[in-house]
């Protein structure tokens, strides 16, 4: 029986290779005849660089580089085998993971950190970036990467406004003359894990910026700012980025790098499972096993579970999900597209213990799915 497994990364707790390890040891546990195919998978957030350095080639790279409230950090993407491909993550430096509880600064965080790894990957010869856009800490419209590139946010008197979201209220022109030149011969792919636009109830300072530490009062002055912004936007580049789809990416950067950078916005999981063939692995499974460490409304919204479910329903493969939480209202309709969800948790336990003990809990999980299987290909044969 060929299964192939294919889960997301179990955030802050187990990296998408190590939970298909653990997946792929609870399935041999329960019949070491099982044809694994391992498949891990991202969407745009937390281990695309990993993902497209160990399965379609290159090698990591470090530099250094400030986090989204301006501390110094080592940050680390990957260039592909190509030597002219860079692979990026705004969580890298930019991101959540970055920064503990009682640093967000919302009002102030900046992708800045972000733009400075594009630097050191156009130093390095690449012309063409990929820079996945989940996790991020900030609401910046990713006028951080802009101005580490060159661009200038100014106000009426010509004075640079200060970094983050919180200041874009002030800002009453952008001069891109000091844009650096060579990012004008570069593709930019930004895989996107939200469909979001920038502005409105499903915007990213609506949606996101509580995540991210706001108050209800900072959401609705984020937004206001990212009203006016999308304003100056399209009275200067001609450009629409208020309702766009994808344009609420990561505190609206996916707004600010199409504006000025040109950059192409796409589903993140489309374009990932496009590039490490997805469906070739696919191929010839008689079961699908994916996983998320919380499936939620979101995992609906374009996340890698639900894209690679949706491909194996076209194809009539039933497909099962391991989960580290799931919603407390759980509705199963809502996530009919998996034929059943394994939560991992096997007693009443914290989150922080869920997380601890993640990896023999998939594992456990995994064993679980597979006694299950070996029993059915019994009936069936």
């Amino acid at each position: 029986m060929k299964i192939l497994v294919a889960p997301n990364a179990f955030k802050g707790s187990l990296k998408a290779l190590e939970v298909t390890e653990k997946i792929a040891e609870g399935l041999r546990l329960a019949d070491p005849y099982f044809e694994v195919v391992s498949c891990p998978i991202a969407d745009g957030g937390e281990g695309t660089v990993e993902i497209f350095v160990e399965t379609v080639g290159g090698s990591y790279h470090e530099c250094e580089v400030q986090n989204a409230i301006g501390e110094p950090i080592t940050a680390r993407y990957g260039i592909l085998a190509d030597r002219r491909t860079a692979v990026l993550e705004i969580a890298a430096a930019s991101g959540l993971g970055q920064l503990p509880q009682s640093k967000l600064a919302p009002m102030r965080a900046t992708t800045f950190g972000t733009g400075q790894l594009i630097l050191d990957a156009l130093d390095q010869g690449c012309r063409r970036i990929i820079l996945g856009l989940g996790g991020s800490a900030t609401t910046d419209a990713g006028t951080g990467i802009l101005r580490a590139l060159g661009v200038r946010f100014l106000t009426d008197s010509g004075y640079e406004i200060p970094m983050g979201g919180g200041s874009l209220g002030y800002l009453e022109k952008i001069d891109t003359s000091r844009l650096d030149p060579r990012i004008r011969d570069c593709e930019i792919i930004l895989p996107c894990d939200v469909f979001n636009p920038l502005l409105g109830e499903m915007g990213s300072a609506s949606v996101f910026a509580p995540q991210k530490g706001a108050n209800p009062e900072q959401v609705q002055l984020l937004e206001e700012n990212l009203v006016h912004f999308a304003a100056l936007v399209q009275k200067q580049q001609g450009i629409e980025i208020g309702n766009r789809a994808y344009c609420g990416a990561a505190g609206g950067t996916a707004a600010g790098l199409l504006a000025f950078l040109g950059a192409n916005l796409i589903s993140g999981i489309d374009f990932m499972l496009h590039q490490i063939d997805f469906e070739g692995k696919l191929y010839g499974a008689a079961c699908l096993i994916t996983a998320e460490g919380r499936l939620d409304a979101q995992s609906l919204e374009g996340k890698g579970p639900y894209g690679v479910a949706k491909r194996a329903q076209v194809r009539g493969i039933p497909a099962f999900c391991i989960t580290g939480q799931l919603p407390q209202a759980f509705d199963p309709q809502q996530f009919e597209l998996f034929n059943t969800v394994f939560p991992i948790p096997t007693r009443p336990m914290s989150l922080g213990e869920s997380m601890e003990e993640a990896g023999e809990l998939v594992k456990f999980t995994a064993w679980q799915i597979g006694s299950m299987l070996k029993v059915a290909q019994k009936f069936i044969n």
